[in-house]
C-alpha cells in the first residue's frame, strides 16, 4: 500500500496502522473495512498520545498484602494489556521518536490538512465503512433449469422474471389473436417477482422476493402521454377506494435526466408511512420499446393492424406498475388507530383499532352468542354465520365477555359485529323478537337489525 500523503511505497505495518518511513504518515490499514476514517485523524492521534503518556507518568501500584499479590499482579497485567490496547499508536510513535530526544510531551499539534485527497481510499461519512471500486452487479436470479443440468451448460441456464412485464410481451400477440380485441386495451398480472439486490433492507421496500401487480395498457403512438395521465386519475381513485386518501399520496413528475431511456413519461405515486415518504407505483409510458425489443429478438411480426385505417405499426404501452406489499403496507398504516376513551367512571383507556374500509377488511362481521351456555342464542349465531359464509368473510366467537370480544375484533379492522342477545329470543321485548344487534367499530355505536335483512343490509356496506 502507497502512502497517501507523499506516495512512497516504504510503508511499516504495525497492528492496525501502518507508518510512512519517507514522511512518517501515519495511516490505518485499510484492509480494515469495519474501522472509520475518523480514527485516523490528525487530532485522535494526538488525543492518544497524550493518554499514552499519562499512563507512562502513572505512579506505580501499591504493594498488597501478602496473600493477595498473585491477583494483583494479575490486574496490574490486565490493567497493562487494556492500555495498550486503548493506544494502539504507542508502538509506532516510539518507532517515531527512536534515537530522538523527545517524548509525548513534547510532540505539538500544528494544524490539519484540508485539502482535497485524490487517488486513495475513500469512506462512507455517514458510518465511516470502506468504499470500494464501482463494478456492475447483476439483479438477475439465475438458476439451472432440469434436476440433472450441468452449471457449466449454457443450455440449461435460466433467469427467475425480475418484473411480471415481460410474460405479458410475450403472450401479448396470443391474446390479440385469440381475444379479438381493438385498441386501445390492456393486460394485468399479478405475481411474484424476483430481484438479486446488493443489500435487502428497509423491510419490504428492498427484498429479493415480492408480489407485483402490473397493467401493460396498449394504445395508438399518438394517445400516449393522454392516456398516462388519464391512468394517473385512475390510480388515485383507487387508493381512495382501499383507503389511502390521496391526500397523502405525492405525486413526482419525473425529470427528463432521471427517467429510464426508454419512457417518454413517468410519474412516481409516493406515499407518506410512519418512517418516511416511500414510493407505492410507478406509471410510465413505455413507447413501443418492449415489443420492438421482442419483435426483432424473436423475429416474428407484433405488429398490430388497423382494420379502419388499413394500417400495421407497434402499439405504444402505458404501464402502472405497484407493489402488491407495500400498497398492503400503506392501507395498515393508514388505518391505524389508538383511540383515548373515557368511562362514566372518568377512568381513562386506549383502544387499538383497524380503521380498514370495509371492503379491505379481512373480516367483513364477526357473530357473537351473548352467553354461549343459551342454546338457543348459539344455535341461531350459528345459523348467521351459515347465512354468511357464502357471501363474505365472517368469525364466529363465543369465548370471553362481549366487550372483550368487541376490542379484539377491533384490533383486526372488523367493521361489523353481530351479537345475538335475549332481545333477539323476544324475552325482554317480544316486538324485537327475531333481530340482532349489530356494533359498528369505528363509533362504537349500537343498532337493531332484522335477522332477515342482515345480509342485504352487510352487502350494501361492505362493497
Amino acid at each position: 500500500m502507497k502512502c497517501t500523503k507523499c506516495g512512497s511505497d516504504a510503508v511499516m505495518k504495525d497492528g492496525d496502522w501502518l507508518t510512512c518511513l519517507n514522511c512518517g504518515n501515519v495511516m490505518f490499514d485499510t484492509r480494515r473495512p469495519e474501522e472509520t476514517a475518523a480514527e485516523i485523524s490528525p487530532t485522535k492521534l494526538l488525543e492518544q498520545m497524550e493518554a499514552a503518556a499519562a499512563q507512562e507518568e502513572a505512579p506505580p501500584l501499591r504493594r498488597t498484602r501478602p496473600e493477595k499479590k498473585r491477583k494483583s499482579r494479575r490486574k496490574a497485567k490486565d490493567a497493562a494489556d487494556k492500555a495498550e490496547e486503548k493506544n494502539p499508536v504507542k508502538d509506532i510513535v516510539d518507532f517515531m521518536l527512536a534515537g530522538k530526544d523527545a517524548s509525548y510531551k513534547d510532540m505539538e499539534l500544528k494544524g490539519e490538512c484540508m485539502e482535497t485527497v485524490t487517488d486513495s481510499t475513500m469512506y462512507n461519512p455517514a458510518n465511516g465503512s470502506l468504499l470500494t471500486e464501482a463494478r456492475e452487479f447483476n439483479l438477475m436470479f439465475k438458476t439451472t433449469i432440469g434436476a440433472t443440468s450441468d452449471e457449466n451448460d449454457p443450455n440449461a441456464t435460466g433467469w427467475l422474471r425480475p418484473e411480471t412485464a415481460q410474460s405479458i410481451f410475450c403472450q401479448y400477440k396470443n391474446i390479440l389473436d385469440s381475444s379479438r380485441v381493438k385498441l386501445p386495451f390492456g393486460i394485468a398480472q399479478i405475481g411474484k417477482s424476483f430481484r438479486n439486490e446488493i443489500n435487502p433492507r428497509n423491510f419490504t421496500f428492498r427484498s429479493r422476493e415480492f408480489e407485483q401487480m402490473e397493467i401493460e395498457y396498449f394504445c395508438r403512438p399518438e394517445d400516449g402521454l393522454r392516456l398516462v395521465d388519464e391512468w394517473l386519475e385512475h390510480r388515485l381513485c383507487f387508493y381512495d377506494e382501499v383507503g389511502v386518501p390521496r391526500e397523502h399520496i405525492h405525486i413526482l413528475d419525473v425529470p427528463d435526466g432521471e427517467r429510464a431511456f426508454y419512457s417518454k413519461k413517468t410519474y412516481d405515486l409516493e406515499y407518506e408511512f410512519p418512517f418516511g415518504i416511500q414510493e407505492l407505483e410507478g406509471i410510465a409510458y413505455r413507447t413501443d420499446y418492449d415489443l420492438s425489443c421482442h419483435q426483432k429478438g424473436s423475429g416474428r411480426p407484433l405488429e398490430y393492424f388497423d382494420e379502419e385505417t388499413r394500417e400495421k405499426f407497434i402499439p405504444h404501452v402505458v404501464e402502472p406498475s405497484a407493489g402488491c406489499d407495500r400498497t398492503i403496507l400503506a392501507i395498515i398504516c393508514e388505518a391505524y388507530d389508538e383511540e383515548e376513551l373515557v368511562d362514566d367512571k372518568g377512568k381513562k383507556d386506549v383502544r387499538t383499532v383497524l380503521r380498514f374500509v370495509p371492503r379491505m377488511a379481512p373480516i367483513k362481521a364477526a357473530i357473537f352468542p351473548l352467553l354461549k351456555k343459551n342454546g338457543e342464542q348459539v344455535r341461531i349465531a350459528r345459523e348467521i354465520e351459515k347465512t354468511l359464509q357464502p357471501w363474505m368473510s365472517v368469525f364466529y366467537d363465543e369465548t370471553g365477555a362481549v366487550g372483550r370480544r368487541y376490542r379484539r375484533q377491533d384490533e383486526v379492522g372488523t367493521p361489523f359485529c353481530i351479537t345475538v342477545d335475549f332481545e333477539t329470543l323476544g324475552e325482554n321485548d317480544a316486538s324485537l323478537k327475531g333481530t340482532v344487534t349489530i356494533r359498528h367499530r369505528d363509533s362504537m355505536k349500537q343498532e337493531r337489525v332484522a335477522i332477515e335483512d342482515l345480509l342485504h343490509w352487510l352487502i350494501a356496506r361492505i362493497r
